[in-house]
């Protein structure tokens, strides 16, 4: 009966976690997995900025780890809400909790972190749309966007 081992990139992540997002080695790997995307990476105590020429999405420090995801997406991140001028940046701030208003519909919510995707929302009614008098459970409703959307 052999053991199992982790697969070093389990290893190495488990490890970067371990460290955290102050460590001088952590936030050198997490520019270079963002760098193809064009995105490069701020850190400080309070946040870790995804820069995309004048454009910033704005993240925890305890949500690091996803950078390199939203860097590939940045597009789609960026783009779900209102940007706020920041001298001469653009910044979506996923943070913390904030009002934040949704370019597709004008609609302001209350988001814990990062928005709702309209991709997502719109996959919903790929499979179903509610019609006047259904009743739809919408289990785990985040801050919303979709039980509004459902209604």
């Amino acid at each position: 009966m052999g053991v199992h081992l982790p697969q070093p990139h389990y290893q190495l992540t488990r490890l970067a976690i371990a460290l955290g997002p102050g460590n001088p080695l952590v936030q050198a790997l997490s520019r270079r997995r963002c760098a193809p995307f064009g995105v490069t990476l701020r850190f400080s105590p309070s946040a870790v900025d995804l820069v995309k020429d004048v454009r910033v999405i704005r993240i925890s420090p305890k949500n690091w780890l996803y950078a390199p995801s939203i860097a590939q997406s940045f597009d789609s991140y960026f783009g779900q809400v209102e940007p706020t001028p920041e001298g001469t940046f653009l910044v979506v701030d996923y943070s913390g909790p904030r009002l934040q208003k949704y370019r597709s519909s004008g609609l302001e919510f209350e988001i814990n972190s990062f928005p709702e995707e309209d991709s997502a929302i719109d996959d919903y009614f790929h499979w179903y749309r509610p019609t006047e008098g259904d009743v739809v459970f919408d289990l785990g409703a985040y801050c919303g966007v979709s039980t509004y959307t459902f209604s």
